[in-house]
């Protein structure tokens, strides 16, 4: 009896371990071709570039690409709608049905498949482009990862600079979400009222400007800040102002002198040869017409050009007979 239970015993057990052979040889062939990725979440910037990366098993001595299947797909956080961001098929990317949300800014980087890495590109990144990545891999096998990407829009650029016209100062910056703005003098918190605005553009980030009117009399040394609340941030921008002066001494040519002389020279001259070129003028009137002088034009001509022999030219004129 007891070897009787020991052979149903051991044949049990070797039952067993045949099963647990199976499920082992089992999961060793389901797992030739498995995705992973090196990591699982990424965060970008507004504008900047990100690669998304899964990584798979590579075959030696093949050209993957020919072979391999890659469909990178992006779902909304916001909506939940899956998008098709590119597709690699037969060694060629496949983009009829990529969502204009990516057209033009995404691409598969070819060069790193052979390495065993299917990386997504996306340049411009907007913040749009936040959610979720599902890379879906097809070689002897297929498998897929979700990755998560998160778009930051910090208020790390800062335009500011001052009105030609008038004594006012304002600064910009685009970011997500609204910020708070303040004014800063020589480190003081600035009380005067600020002109503030701020408009979405059509990709999702805001546009903020803030204006100061400001004072010229003294140093100025004006901060503008931004304060991010939900990311934690604060950035700011400054502007050096020198105080309002009039012409001084020192600011005027060391030659002025000369100068205002030798306008004031040339001035006398036109003056002179205007005189000149008036009196030549009124003066061509007294001349002879037609052998005879002409003395019609009266008390200016007499003036301008007197008879220096009067009686000589009176009876050097021909009598006029009367009939």
């Amino acid at each position: 009896m007891l070897v009787m239970k020991e052979e149903k015993m051991e044949r049990k057990i070797f039952c067993l371990l045949c099963i647990l052979l199976m499920i082992l040889d089992g999961h060793s062939v389901l797992a030739l071709f498995v995705v992973t990725a090196p990591r699982s979440s990424y965060t970008a910037q507004y504008g900047d570039t990100v690669q998304l990366i899964c990584s798979f098993p590579p075959e030696e001595n093949v050209y993957i690409s020919k072979k391999l299947k890659v469909s990178w797909e992006h779902i909304d956080s916001f909506q939940g709608k899956s998008q098709d961001v590119l597709m690699l098929t037969d060694g060629k990317l496949v983009l009829e049905k990529q969502s204009d949300t990516f057209r033009g800014r995404t691409t598969l980087l070819m060069e790193e498949l052979n390495n065993g890495r299917a990386v997504l590109e996306i340049t411009n990144v907007k913040l749009t482009d936040s959610g979720k990545y599902r890379c879906v891999l097809q070689l002897d096998g297929s498998d897929y990862k979700t990755i998560s990407l998160k778009v930051k829009a910090s208020y790390k650029i800062i335009d500011i600079y001052r009105s030609e016209n008038e004594d006012l100062l304002t600064c910009q910056s685009l970011g997500f979400p609204i910020a708070e703005v303040s004014w800063q003098n020589n480190g003081d918190n600035v009380s005067l009222p600020s002109n503030f605005s701020q408009f979405l553009r059509p990709d999702g980030v805001y546009n903020i400007t803030s204006t100061i009117r400001i004072s010229r009399d003294v140093t100025q040394n004006y901060t503008c800040v931004f304060w991010n609340k939900e990311l934690n941030e604060k950035t700011q921008a400054s502007f050096h102002l020198e105080p309002y002066q009039g012409l001084t001494k020192d600011q005027f040519p060391m030659n002025t002198g000369k100068i205002l002389t030798i306008i004031s020279v040339i001035l006398a001259v036109m003056v002179t040869m205007m005189v000149i070129y008036i009196k030549r003028k009124h003066c061509f009137r007294c001349f002879r017409k037609k052998g005879k002088r002409n003395y019609s034009t009266g008390s200016v001509c007499e003036t301008m050009c007197p008879r220096r022999n009067a009686k000589h030219e009176q009876d050097s004129l021909p009598d006029n007979p009367r009939k």
